[in-house]
């Protein structure tokens, strides 16, 4: 088994070698993508690796079509049903998503339960389009205000959702009561409510609602890297 890697990212290049400590893992600069998709007929699993995929990430990428080998797009986001099209259009096998995460909390060290692992939540185009990795094997389907883990399905109501959304576009910082009502619904929402609010959000969390946590200074925290 062979794995070559080709990314700009410098998590990816430390981590994934790492991960991977049974088997040779040749890292490429995204300069040399072209070179490396020649060199690569004979290897196991070719993993290109993408923070995110915007249009110049496309148009580099068309340089992997040609060899008939196994191809993955590593990437950090979920991704879209115009992504899912144009990755299959050019003979991608999986994108795969959130990697670092997935490494963090120690997925199994082989290449298929790494892909397994960080599989887009759903395979059906109505789910996965809109499906954000939250943690701990937990998914969260926005236009549907789902949440998804292990095999249980657990409707959001639109606050509940409403607040999740806030704490991934703000992941990482700090959010007073007073932050999320103002922000989320202009004030018209009690402060004294929102603990109530968030309890019963992580609560459907499952085993991502840790990552939630109250602080002692006030207010409360969303991070996927605890």
């Amino acid at each position: 088994m062979y794995i070559f890697l080709c990314t700009d990212d410098q998590a990816f290049t430390s981590v994934i070698p790492y991960y991977f400590e049974g088997t040779p893992v040749q890292v490429f600069p995204l300069s040399l993508l072209a070179g490396a998709m020649q060199l690569a007929v004979n290897c196991s699993h070719f993993v290109i690796g993408l923070p995110m995929l915007d249009d110049s990430d496309w148009r580099l990428l068309e340089l992997i079509k040609g060899p008939d080998i196994p191809k993955y797009l590593l990437v950090r986001r979920a991704v879209t049903a115009q992504d899912n099209r144009r990755a299959k259009a050019l003979g991608v096998s999986e994108i795969l998503v959130d990697p670092i995460v997935k490494l963090r909390n120690g997925v199994g060290r082989n290449v298929d339960d790494l892909i397994s692992a960080l599989r887009q939540a759903a395979d059906d185009d109505e789910l996965a389009p809109t499906t954000v990795f939250l943690g701990s094997g937990t998914y969260f389907h926005t236009e549907q205000n789902l949440v998804t883990y292990e095999n249980k399905r657990t409707q959001l109501s639109d606050r509940e959702a409403d607040v999740l959304k806030l704490f991934l576009r703000c992941e990482g910082k700090l959010l007073t009561k007073t932050t999320i009502a103002e922000e989320l619904w202009s004030g018209r929402v009690a402060v004294n409510g929102i603990p109530k609010l968030i309890a019963r959000l992580r609560e459907k969390l499952g085993p991502a609602g840790h990552m939630v946590s109250g602080r002692k200074q006030g207010g409360y925290i969303y991070e996927r890297f605890k």
